[in-house]
């Protein structure tokens, strides 16, 4: 983010060859950057391990958003 410093003028110059000095000043914050929470996708169901009979599954899912900046942590990507 930014600050803005401003100021006003309280007379006119008297002499007109000099510039009119900026009223208006920018300044950066260095404030720290927000954190950026996980975002995961939806679950996915793998294969089945069998044909027939007992078999299992996994559930996975991506990652779409890191976490970033003391961001929340990305939670279970497989069951």
């Amino acid at each position: 983010g930014y600050r803005i410093r401003t100021r006003k003028v309280l007379r006119n110059a008297t002499h007109r060859d000099e510039p009119m000095p900026e009223l208006e000043q920018f300044v950066p914050c260095d404030l720290p950057k927000c954190p950026v929470d996980c975002v995961h996708g939806g679950w996915k169901k793998s294969e089945c391990s069998a044909t027939c009979g007992h078999g299992a599954r996994m559930l996975t899912r991506g990652i779409i958003v890191e976490p970033m900046y003391g961001g929340q942590e990305c939670g279970i990507l497989e069951k």
